[in-house]
């Protein structure tokens, strides 16, 4: 039915396909465990799925959702924990 929508208004059928792999992407990644480990840092279980319909490599994937970057002078980047992901998810 969305397709439909979609299609009527005037979206590209690449553009719907795009959309549609986004959105299932979202949905499988709510299905995502993430694990903390001894040394304070977090990891990913492997859902290949997700970073399939992404087009992301899964090494990729678990870095862009497991640690984040500080642009200043310089550049800084940290792992993120479960303390802090609360934290950093409260202020989207």
């Amino acid at each position: 039915m969305l397709k439909i929508a979609q299609m009527t208004i005037g979206f590209k059928p690449e553009i719907v396909k795009s959309l549609m792999c986004v959105l299932t992407a979202i949905l499988f990644a709510g299905n995502t465990t993430i694990a903390s480990n001894l040394d304070d840092s977090c990891t990913l279980d492997e859902n290949h799925a997700v970073a399939v319909l992404l087009g992301v490599g899964i090494k990729d994937l678990s870095s862009a959702l497991t640690s984040y970057t500080i642009t200043r002078a310089p550049t800084s980047k940290r792992d993120l924990d479960l303390e802090t992901m609360p934290i950093l998810l409260s202020s989207i």
